[in-house]
Order: structure tokens, then sequence, then C-alpha cells
């Protein structure tokens, strides 16, 4: 008897195809992509809880008295220079913990001079940590200056929040710096 063409070419029912490990690959990328994904998530939500203000539905209500405050700080024609530099350790002060930064702060009334008699404080603040906060006033050293060291507990970006104030006049001034871990020259 002979075979017939459908008879021959069928496999036999115990043999695999080839490509049969194909979705498997597929299937195994998924499960690493989504795994990497998890600890990424895991990470994110462990290094920072996305909250910038202690009360972010007081400062939204706030926001036109920020604009007011901002447009009579332009009418004043201040203009301002920031500084914050490491400086090398006093006596007693070394040590891996410490990077005492040198804030400086000069200010000039819109006809160039130097403004006087300011009370300045800053508040310095790590972006990505609450609990390494400064607080600080800076004092006069002459000509418009205000300085300070502040021992900061690490290198890295900083953000100093700066108010100053003189009979009724404010001045605001809001700057990111890079404190680096060792003293610039």
């Amino acid at each position: 008897m002979s075979q017939g063409p459908s008879e021959a070419s069928s496999p036999t029912p115990s043999a695999k195809n080839d490509g049969w490990w194909y979705p498997l690959i597929y299937v195994a990328a998924f499960v690493v992509i989504i795994i990497v994904n998890l600890v990424m998530v895991n990470y994110a939500t462990r290094s920072f809880s996305g909250i910038s203000t202690r009360d972010p539905y007081m400062t939204g209500n706030h926001y036109n008295g920020e604009i007011e405050l901002a447009e009579a700080q332009k009418k004043l024609g201040w203009t301002s220079t920031l500084g914050a530099d490491v400086v090398d350790p006093a006596p007693g002060q070394a040590g891996p913990q410490a990077y005492p930064t040198r804030l400086s702060f000069a200010v000039k009334d819109r006809d160039g001079l130097p403004i006087e008699g300011l009370t300045v404080a800053v508040e310095v603040r790590r972006p990505t940590q609450q609990n390494m906060d400064q607080h600080a006033e800076l004092v006069a050293t002459g000509k418009g200056v205000y300085s300070q060291v502040i021992p900061l507990p690490a290198p890295g970006q900083w953000e100093i929040r700066l108010f100053a104030q003189r009979e009724g006049q404010v001045y605001r001034l809001n700057q990111r710096a890079l404190i680096q871990a060792t003293p610039t020259p």
C-alpha cells in the first residue's frame, strides 16, 4: 500500500518544533523589566517623598501675596550677589562631618551704592533631606556686604533662601549652590 502525501509529511506526535522556546524569551524579558521597574519604584519612593513644602494648600492660597512681594522687591531696584564657598575649618572644628561654608551677600541700590543696616537671615536647605537644614544670620562686614560661616553637614547641592529687611523694605533671594568637598583656592 502506498502512503498518501499527508501521511508521509506529518510529524510524529512526540516531536517538538525547533522554536518552542522562543515565547519563553519574551516572557523572561518582560519578567526582568518588571523586576527592574519594581526595584526602581521602591528606591524612588524611599529616597524622596515628593513634598517640598510643609503646607502646600496654604502656600497656594498665599501665592498672590508672593507675587505682590516680588513686584515690590523689583521696584526697589536692588542688585545682589550671593556666594557660598567652603573654607578651611577653624582649629577644633575639623572633622569628616564638617564643611564650613562662608556665605557672602553683597547688595547695592539702584544707583550702585552699597546698602547698609540690613538684617539678613538665611536658611540653607538640602533639597533631598530635610534633617540637614541650617539657619543663620549674616553679619555686616562693611560696604553692603554681609557674611557668616555656616558648618554644613555634607557637600553637594544646597538651596539658600535669604531674607533681608530694613525699615519696611524686604529683599528675598533663592539660589542653589554646589558645595564642594574641599575648600576652593
